[in-house]
């Protein structure tokens, strides 16, 4: 048996899993991009540790924290690659969902 980093998940079997996730609506609306940027960064390969790490540095590099902007979901926010928390919070988790990480959003306030 292989090791987590061996599994890999077809093209097809991928856009078909993604296809059953339901991320259409805000604020986790997957857009083609989002899909497509995902299947880019993994190409259906790597562990969960693994995609977690690599879609917060993809996040760090690729995103613009800006601390008064309206509020956005994931596809907005992608598409202007900047946010205010929450928006970047939404583009992340929409992420990895698409990833096949089981995700989901936490508000914690003061």
């Amino acid at each position: 048996m292989g090791s987590l980093e061996d599994i890999v998940e077809s093209r097809d079997d991928f856009y078909f899993r993604v296809s059953q996730l339901r991320l259409n609506l805000e604020p986790y609306d997957a857009n083609d991009e989002i899909v497509d940027e995902v299947w880019r960064l993994f190409h259906g390969r790597g562990s969960g540790d693994y995609k977690a790490r690599v879609l917060l540095d993809w996040c760090n590099e690729n995103l613009k924290y800006i601390r008064k902007i309206p509020y956005a979901g994931a596809s907005e926010t992608f598409k202007s690659k900047r946010g205010m928390c929450v928006n970047l919070a939404f583009l992340y988790t929409t992420m990895a969902k698409v990833a096949g990480l089981d995700a989901c959003f936490l508000l914690v306030s003061k």
